[in-house]
């Protein structure tokens, strides 16, 4: 039993040892490098990368729809981060336009969207947070020819103040 301990605290300073050792020699900035592996590099996927990681095209492919990328050839770099995710860089041409690359004044929303309707039940504390009531509430449904609150699955408030109605089936 002592023997055992014993053995295993050897394995534990010798393995801590051996990773100072090589973090010594190879210096904090390679270290970090093998940590993460370009899967896609300057718009090519890097078959090798793929190879050394046990990925196949599918996985590829699934992890970039994960970030709305479609299509290899929107991406300038994927980075396959330690934890399994992937970090997309795409191109400069497929990247997402914003408003403020158009000018356009961003407009404060009235409201946080929030449920109002589950399940035919008014959700009361999110209509006191609102300052609505079941009166404002019956009232838009109507204009939607819903004639009852029961009859709704879902609704809650957009951001714009518009009300969002799925009614029950």
């Amino acid at each position: 039993m002592m023997m055992e301990m014993f053995q295993i605290l050897l394995q534990a300073v010798f393995t801590f040892f051996a990773l100072l050792l090589l973090t010594r020699i190879l210096g904090k900035k390679q270290m970090s490098h093998l940590t993460f592996f370009n899967i896609i590099k300057k718009g090519r996927i890097m078959e090798k990368v793929l190879q050394d990681m046990r990925l196949n095209l599918d996985d590829v492919s699934m992890l970039l729809r994960s970030k709305d990328v479609f299509s290899v050839a929107d991406v300038e770099y994927g980075i396959l981060e330690p934890n399994g995710s992937l970090s997309v860089l795409k191109k400069a041409e497929k990247e997402t336009v914003t408003r403020q690359d158009m000018n356009i004044q961003p407009q404060n929303p009235n409201h946080l969207p929030t449920e109002i309707i589950t399940d035919g039940k008014l959700v009361q504390r999110n209509l006191r947070e609102l300052n609505l009531d079941r009166g404002w509430v019956e009232q838009q449904l109507r204009m939607q020819g819903i004639h009852s609150i029961e009859k709704v699955f879902y609704a809650e408030i957009q951001k714009d103040g518009s009300l969002y109605i799925n009614p029950r089936e």
